[in-house]
């Protein structure tokens, strides 16, 4: 009986004052580090001859984050105010945490309030109230460090997509990682240390409404041989379940095909080295074969690859926009262009979208050894 009464006084406080009463109380008196609490306040006026407004105050502290979560304010049948608010309470350190509010009551006397309705353009009157500011009682709540290393606190899930897993030499593959849920806001600066020889793009989008969250991680990634995009792990913790779990995304290999047919090429000539001087002249055959085919389906094709190729890059009308394009047509003739388009999306001011457009549309035109290789 003793501890239901305690626990009543500790989660749900009533206090009285002249003008009008208070009403504090959490969704719960403990939990974990980063965990949220809901602290609710509801303040309804008493007296009916003023009319009274509220502005609620929590202060701030290094030992929570403080969010509002929402408010509503209503009139009763006698024209009295009452504001419910909800805050969201994250407590950045464990041990009992106190949080003081204060209200200022703004009053002001129906005369006056006629007085600021009834005036005129030229004469602007300002609504003349009386503010006191008054100290609530003090709410404690208890908090306690997990057992475990976490990266997420609350309820999530990780999606995450792949475009392909192979890709020739300069192409790039596109992968998208996807942290959702409600919770403590994910704080992640990056997701994976890549391998210095891979070429990296990356854009990262991040959507907090209230208690929901949403993390995007975009990678556009290229290299010049086979490379793997790591596994991931985040260990997390779901307050409401008091349960651990793990968010997982496999190790993806990534073949670049070019690389491959070398590698393949090069085991056949060690497997079969007796052979070597009659597959020498085979593929010397069939090399010559395919360079006689490409030259003629070259010269067939190529008139309608310039126009084609030209007429996209002058349709382009953004940074982004002409970045997909040459990624799209053999980047690796176009890196130097690249480079430049992405470090305007970096809001690097010293590029121009248009002077890199204009000369790679005069380079396009006017030099043939630039020219013919875009077009191989």
């Amino acid at each position: 009986m003793h501890k239901f009464l305690l626990l009543c006084i500790f989660i749900s406080t009533v206090h009285g004052f002249s003008d009008f009463t208070a009403s504090l109380k959490f969704d719960k008196k403990e939990g974990v580090v980063t965990e949220a609490f809901i602290l609710s306040i509801d303040l309804q006026q008493i007296k009916r001859n003023d009319v009274e407004a509220f502005d609620i105050m929590i202060p701030p502290s290094e030992d929570y984050q403080l969010n509002l979560l929402d408010t509503i304010e209503s009139k009763d049948s006698y024209a009295r105010t009452h504001l419910h608010a909800r805050y969201l309470i994250y407590p950045l350190r464990e041990g009992n945490i106190s949080i003081t509010p204060s209200v200022v009551v703004k009053k002001a006397s129906k005369e006056e309030l006629k007085k600021f309705v009834t005036g005129s353009a030229d004469e602007l009157n300002y609504l003349q109230t009386k503010d006191k500011k008054i100290t609530l009682k003090r709410c404690d709540i208890s908090v306690k460090c997990l057992d475990r290393n976490v990266s997420l606190v609350g309820n999530y899930k990780l999606h995450y997509t792949l475009d392909k897993k192979k890709i020739s030499s300069g192409e790039r593959v596109n992968a998208t990682y996807e942290i959702i849920g409600e919770g403590f806001s994910p704080n992640f600066e990056k997701l994976f240390d890549f391998d210095p020889k891979i070429t990296i793009f990356t854009d990262k989008q991040v959507i907090d409404k209230k208690l929901f969250h949403k993390v995007i991680f975009n990678y556009s990634l290229s290299a010049e041989e086979d490379f793997i995009i790591p596994a991931l792990k985040l260990q997390a913790y779901n307050p409401k379940t008091k349960n651990y779990y793990t968010l997982k995304a496999p190790e993806i290999k990534v073949d670049v095909l070019m690389h491959d047919l070398v590698k393949k090429s090069q085991n056949l000539q060690d497997n079969k080295i007796n052979f070597l001087p009659y597959m020498n002249y085979f593929l010397l055959f069939i090399f010559g074969f395919a360079i006689q085919k490409i030259l003629m389906y070259y010269v067939k094709n190529k008139s309608h690859k310039e126009v084609d190729l030209l007429e996209k890059i002058n349709k382009t009308k953004s940074a982004k926009e002409l970045l997909q394009l040459l990624l799209v047509h053999k980047a690796v003739l176009f890196q130097k262009d690249i480079e430049k388009l992405e470090k305007i999306l970096y809001h690097d001011s010293s590029y121009d979208f248009k002077k890199i457009k204009s000369e790679l549309i005069w380079n396009y035109k006017n030099d043939t050894g630039y020219h013919d290789s875009i077009l191989d």
